[in-house]
Protein backbone atom coordinates (compact mmCIF):
# COMPACT_ATOMS: atom_id res chain seq x y z
CA UNK A 1 0.00 0.00 0.00
CA UNK A 2 2.97 2.39 0.85
CA UNK A 3 4.23 1.87 -2.56
CA UNK A 4 1.14 2.52 -4.22
CA UNK A 5 0.68 5.52 -2.48
CA UNK A 6 4.09 6.39 -2.89
CA UNK A 7 3.79 6.34 -7.16
CA UNK A 8 -0.14 8.08 -7.05
CA UNK A 9 2.01 11.31 -5.45
CA UNK A 10 5.14 11.07 -7.22
CA UNK A 11 3.70 13.71 -9.77
CA UNK A 12 2.82 16.34 -6.91
CA UNK A 13 5.67 16.14 -4.10
CA UNK A 14 8.38 14.04 -5.38
CA UNK A 15 10.14 13.66 -1.56
CA UNK A 16 7.31 12.08 0.06
CA UNK A 17 6.74 9.60 -2.28
CA UNK A 18 10.07 8.59 -2.58
CA UNK A 19 9.84 8.23 1.15
CA UNK A 20 6.78 6.41 1.23
CA UNK A 21 8.04 4.36 -1.55
CA UNK A 22 11.73 3.58 0.28
CA UNK A 23 9.63 2.56 3.40
CA UNK A 24 7.79 -0.17 1.87
CA UNK A 25 10.78 -1.51 0.01
CA UNK A 26 12.75 -1.44 3.52
CA UNK A 27 9.84 -3.21 5.51
CA UNK A 28 9.00 -5.85 2.77
CA UNK A 29 12.89 -7.19 3.82
CA UNK A 30 12.93 -10.54 5.20
CA UNK A 31 9.61 -10.93 4.38
CA UNK A 32 8.23 -13.97 1.24
CA UNK A 33 8.75 -12.80 -1.72
CA UNK A 34 4.93 -11.99 -3.38
CA UNK A 35 3.91 -9.88 -5.56
CA UNK A 36 3.40 -7.19 -3.03
CA UNK A 37 6.91 -7.31 -1.99
CA UNK A 38 8.40 -7.43 -5.74
CA UNK A 39 6.07 -4.39 -6.12
CA UNK A 40 7.77 -2.59 -3.38
CA UNK A 41 11.20 -3.75 -4.32
CA UNK A 42 10.96 -2.62 -8.01
CA UNK A 43 9.07 0.57 -7.59
CA UNK A 44 11.47 1.98 -4.83
CA UNK A 45 14.58 1.29 -7.48
CA UNK A 46 12.69 2.90 -9.95
CA UNK A 47 11.76 5.65 -7.85
CA UNK A 48 15.81 6.04 -7.69
CA UNK A 49 16.63 5.99 -11.58
CA UNK A 50 13.93 8.96 -12.00
CA UNK A 51 15.74 11.14 -9.77
CA UNK A 52 18.94 10.08 -11.19
CA UNK A 53 20.53 7.50 -8.86
CA UNK A 54 21.09 5.09 -12.01
CA UNK A 55 24.23 3.23 -9.95
CA UNK A 56 21.72 2.35 -7.29
CA UNK A 57 18.83 1.79 -9.28
CA UNK A 58 21.04 -0.78 -11.25
CA UNK A 59 21.99 -2.44 -8.32
CA UNK A 60 18.55 -2.81 -7.09
CA UNK A 61 16.94 -4.31 -9.93
CA UNK A 62 19.73 -7.06 -10.08
CA UNK A 63 19.53 -8.35 -6.68
CA UNK A 64 15.53 -7.70 -7.10
CA UNK A 65 15.86 -10.11 -10.77
CA UNK A 66 18.47 -12.43 -9.08
CA UNK A 67 16.22 -12.92 -6.24
CA UNK A 68 13.25 -13.21 -8.39
CA UNK A 69 14.55 -16.23 -10.84
CA UNK A 70 15.53 -17.95 -7.76
CA UNK A 71 11.90 -18.21 -5.60
CA UNK A 72 9.72 -15.49 -7.55
CA UNK A 73 6.72 -16.64 -10.11
CA UNK A 74 7.46 -16.01 -14.06
CA UNK A 75 4.65 -13.40 -13.87
CA UNK A 76 6.73 -10.91 -11.72
CA UNK A 77 9.92 -11.94 -13.29
CA UNK A 78 7.98 -11.05 -16.71
CA UNK A 79 7.43 -7.32 -14.94
CA UNK A 80 10.37 -6.83 -13.12
CA UNK A 81 12.80 -7.61 -16.46
CA UNK A 82 10.76 -4.10 -17.57
CA UNK A 83 12.20 -2.55 -14.82
CA UNK A 84 15.63 -4.01 -15.66
CA UNK A 85 15.65 -2.67 -19.20
CA UNK A 86 14.46 0.17 -18.29
CA UNK A 87 17.38 0.83 -15.78
CA UNK A 88 19.89 -0.68 -18.08
CA UNK A 89 19.09 1.65 -20.79
CA UNK A 90 18.82 4.83 -18.88
CA UNK A 91 22.39 3.67 -17.88
CA UNK A 92 23.56 3.43 -21.26
CA UNK A 93 24.40 -0.39 -20.94
CA UNK A 94 22.25 -0.99 -24.49
CA UNK A 95 23.19 -4.51 -25.03
CA UNK A 96 22.21 -5.29 -21.60
CA UNK A 97 18.42 -3.68 -22.00
CA UNK A 98 17.84 -5.72 -25.78
CA UNK A 99 18.70 -8.50 -23.85
CA UNK A 100 16.37 -8.10 -20.77
CA UNK A 101 14.12 -6.53 -23.00
CA UNK A 102 13.60 -9.38 -25.66
CA UNK A 103 13.25 -12.12 -22.65
CA UNK A 104 10.67 -9.82 -21.10
CA UNK A 105 8.52 -9.82 -24.60
CA UNK A 106 9.20 -13.70 -24.79
CA UNK A 107 7.66 -14.09 -20.89
CA UNK A 108 4.84 -11.91 -21.93
CA UNK A 109 3.32 -13.75 -25.04
CA UNK A 110 3.78 -17.34 -23.33
CA UNK A 111 2.35 -15.97 -19.72
CA UNK A 112 -0.32 -13.30 -21.02
CA UNK A 113 -1.06 -14.44 -24.60
CA UNK A 114 -4.45 -12.45 -24.85
CA UNK A 115 -2.49 -8.97 -23.21
CA UNK A 116 0.97 -8.75 -24.83
CA UNK A 117 1.19 -4.90 -24.65
CA UNK A 118 3.39 -4.52 -21.97
CA UNK A 119 5.93 -6.85 -23.18
CA UNK A 120 5.67 -5.56 -26.69
CA UNK A 121 5.93 -1.91 -25.46
CA UNK A 122 9.44 -2.96 -24.00
CA UNK A 123 10.60 -4.47 -27.12
CA UNK A 124 10.05 -1.61 -28.77
CA UNK A 125 11.86 0.52 -27.01
CA UNK A 126 15.25 -1.50 -26.13
CA UNK A 127 14.82 -1.94 -29.90
CA UNK A 128 15.06 1.79 -30.28
CA UNK A 129 18.17 2.14 -28.07
CA UNK A 130 20.08 -0.58 -29.08
CA UNK A 131 18.54 -3.28 -32.19
CA UNK A 132 17.29 -1.96 -34.98
CA UNK A 133 14.32 0.59 -36.54
CA UNK A 134 12.93 -1.75 -38.04
CA UNK A 135 12.00 -4.39 -35.02
CA UNK A 136 11.16 -1.14 -32.72
CA UNK A 137 8.41 -0.57 -35.27
CA UNK A 138 7.12 -3.68 -35.89
CA UNK A 139 7.31 -4.08 -31.58
CA UNK A 140 5.67 -0.46 -31.40
CA UNK A 141 2.56 -1.12 -33.73
CA UNK A 142 2.37 -4.30 -32.53
CA UNK A 143 1.91 -2.73 -29.08
CA UNK A 144 -0.53 -0.35 -29.97
CA UNK A 145 -3.01 -3.26 -31.33
CA UNK A 146 -2.79 -5.28 -28.43
CA UNK A 147 -3.26 -2.27 -25.77
CA UNK A 148 -6.43 -1.09 -28.16
CA UNK A 149 -7.56 -4.66 -27.48
CA UNK A 150 -6.94 -5.09 -23.87
CA UNK A 151 -8.35 -1.34 -23.12
CA UNK A 152 -5.28 -0.86 -21.44
CA UNK A 153 -4.86 3.18 -21.55
CA UNK A 154 -1.75 3.14 -19.71
CA UNK A 155 0.58 0.95 -21.37
CA UNK A 156 -1.47 2.11 -24.49
CA UNK A 157 -0.16 5.34 -24.02
CA UNK A 158 3.63 4.22 -24.44
CA UNK A 159 3.00 2.21 -27.12
CA UNK A 160 1.67 5.58 -28.94
CA UNK A 161 5.01 7.30 -27.26
CA UNK A 162 6.96 4.59 -28.56
CA UNK A 163 5.28 4.70 -32.51
CA UNK A 164 6.13 8.17 -32.58
CA UNK A 165 9.61 7.96 -31.84
CA UNK A 166 10.34 5.70 -33.96
CA UNK A 167 9.16 7.27 -36.77
CA UNK A 168 10.46 10.60 -35.84
CA UNK A 169 14.06 8.22 -35.82
CA UNK A 170 12.92 7.00 -38.72
CA UNK A 171 13.06 10.41 -40.27
CA UNK A 172 9.52 11.14 -40.34
CA UNK A 173 8.35 14.12 -37.85
CA UNK A 174 5.28 14.53 -39.78
CA UNK A 175 4.30 10.96 -39.68
CA UNK A 176 5.43 10.89 -35.43
CA UNK A 177 2.63 13.40 -34.57
CA UNK A 178 -0.46 10.97 -34.96
CA UNK A 179 0.63 8.42 -32.06
CA UNK A 180 2.57 11.26 -30.31
CA UNK A 181 -0.26 13.40 -30.04
CA UNK A 182 -2.66 10.30 -28.72
CA UNK A 183 0.48 9.75 -26.07
CA UNK A 184 -0.12 13.24 -24.94
CA UNK A 185 -3.34 13.63 -25.33
CA UNK A 186 -4.52 10.30 -22.66
CA UNK A 187 -1.72 11.94 -20.77
CA UNK A 188 -3.25 14.86 -20.04
CA UNK A 189 -6.31 13.25 -19.32
CA UNK A 190 -5.19 11.63 -16.06
CA UNK A 191 -3.97 15.05 -14.94
CA UNK A 192 -0.64 15.68 -13.58
CA UNK A 193 2.36 13.00 -14.17
CA UNK A 194 5.69 12.63 -13.60
CA UNK A 195 7.51 13.13 -17.61
CA UNK A 196 10.65 10.97 -15.57
CA UNK A 197 8.39 7.75 -15.85
CA UNK A 198 8.80 8.04 -19.55
CA UNK A 199 11.78 10.30 -21.16
CA UNK A 200 9.57 11.33 -24.47
CA UNK A 201 8.46 15.07 -24.32
CA UNK A 202 11.78 16.53 -26.24
CA UNK A 203 11.44 14.26 -28.87
CA UNK A 204 7.09 15.62 -28.85
CA UNK A 205 8.74 18.76 -28.80
CA UNK A 206 10.98 17.62 -31.70
CA UNK A 207 8.77 16.17 -33.77
CA UNK A 208 5.79 19.39 -33.36
CA UNK A 209 8.98 21.81 -34.36
CA UNK A 210 10.00 19.94 -37.30
CA UNK A 211 6.41 19.70 -38.69
CA UNK A 212 5.96 23.55 -38.38
CA UNK A 213 3.81 23.56 -35.14
CA UNK A 214 5.71 25.94 -33.21
CA UNK A 215 2.97 27.42 -31.13
CA UNK A 216 2.07 23.42 -29.88
CA UNK A 217 6.03 22.70 -29.76
CA UNK A 218 5.81 25.61 -27.22
CA UNK A 219 3.06 24.77 -25.11
CA UNK A 220 4.14 21.01 -24.87
CA UNK A 221 7.85 22.62 -23.56
CA UNK A 222 6.19 24.78 -21.26
CA UNK A 223 3.94 22.16 -19.71
CA UNK A 224 5.94 19.67 -19.28
CA UNK A 225 9.49 21.79 -18.38
CA UNK A 226 7.66 23.50 -16.03
CA UNK A 227 6.39 19.90 -14.16
CA UNK A 228 10.05 18.47 -14.76
CA UNK A 229 11.55 22.03 -12.87
CA UNK A 230 9.54 21.52 -9.70
CA UNK A 231 9.81 18.13 -9.13
CA UNK A 232 13.54 18.33 -10.22
CA UNK A 233 13.83 15.76 -12.90
CA UNK A 234 17.01 16.97 -14.21
CA UNK A 235 17.05 14.64 -17.16
CA UNK A 236 14.22 15.50 -18.63
CA UNK A 237 14.94 18.89 -18.27
CA UNK A 238 18.20 18.04 -20.18
CA UNK A 239 16.15 16.70 -23.05
CA UNK A 240 13.54 19.60 -23.09
CA UNK A 241 17.03 22.24 -23.34
CA UNK A 242 17.69 20.08 -26.94
CA UNK A 243 14.28 20.30 -28.10
CA UNK A 244 14.19 24.23 -27.19
CA UNK A 245 17.13 24.41 -28.80
CA UNK A 246 15.69 23.15 -32.08
CA UNK A 247 12.85 25.09 -31.63
CA UNK A 248 14.99 28.14 -31.17
CA UNK A 249 16.73 26.82 -34.60
CA UNK A 250 13.48 26.60 -36.41
CA UNK A 251 12.22 29.77 -35.87
CA UNK A 252 15.53 31.61 -37.29
CA UNK A 253 14.61 29.19 -40.49
CA UNK A 254 11.18 30.66 -40.63
CA UNK A 255 12.80 34.37 -40.75
CA UNK A 256 14.96 35.49 -43.95
CA UNK A 257 18.37 35.06 -43.32
CA UNK A 258 18.02 32.27 -40.89
CA UNK A 259 19.22 29.29 -40.45
CA UNK A 260 19.19 27.82 -43.64
CA UNK A 261 20.51 23.56 -43.02
CA UNK A 262 18.70 21.15 -45.00
CA UNK A 263 18.96 19.03 -41.86
CA UNK A 264 18.57 18.49 -37.97
CA UNK A 265 20.92 15.42 -36.61
CA UNK A 266 21.37 14.54 -32.91
CA UNK A 267 22.68 11.53 -31.22
CA UNK A 268 21.38 8.29 -30.55
CA UNK A 269 22.94 5.41 -28.99
CA UNK A 270 25.20 4.11 -31.78
CA UNK A 271 23.59 5.83 -34.44
CA UNK A 272 22.56 9.09 -35.69
CA UNK A 273 19.57 10.88 -36.44
CA UNK A 274 18.60 13.22 -39.43
CA UNK A 275 14.93 14.34 -39.89
CA UNK A 276 13.87 17.04 -42.03
CA UNK A 277 12.11 20.54 -41.19
CA UNK A 278 8.55 20.82 -42.45
CA UNK A 279 9.90 22.53 -45.48
CA UNK A 280 11.10 19.34 -46.63
CA UNK A 281 8.07 17.66 -47.20
CA UNK A 282 6.21 17.45 -50.41
CA UNK A 283 2.41 19.36 -50.43
CA UNK A 284 2.73 21.53 -47.42
CA UNK A 285 4.08 24.91 -47.43
CA UNK A 286 6.71 26.00 -45.00
CA UNK A 287 6.03 26.26 -41.08
CA UNK A 288 2.61 24.96 -41.68
CA UNK A 289 1.11 22.75 -39.35
CA UNK A 290 -0.51 19.27 -39.90
CA UNK A 291 -3.83 19.72 -37.86
CA UNK A 292 -4.25 18.44 -34.40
Amino acid sequence: MLAWRGSIESAFQVEAAEELMERAATQSRGLPLSSAVVTARQMAAMARVMRGDVAEAVRRVEALRVAVERAGTVRDLSTVLASVASVYSRAGRCADALAAGRYCVRLFADIASGAPGPGLVVGAYVELGGGTVERAAEYAAQAVDACLAAGDEDWLKLAYAARGQVLLLSGEPVAALEPMRLAYALEQRRGPIDPALLVWHADFVEALALAGCRDEAAEVLDEIGGQARRLERDVVVLGLARAAALCAAVRSAARPGGWNGTSWCSGWPGRRRCVQPSAGHPGRAPGTCPTR
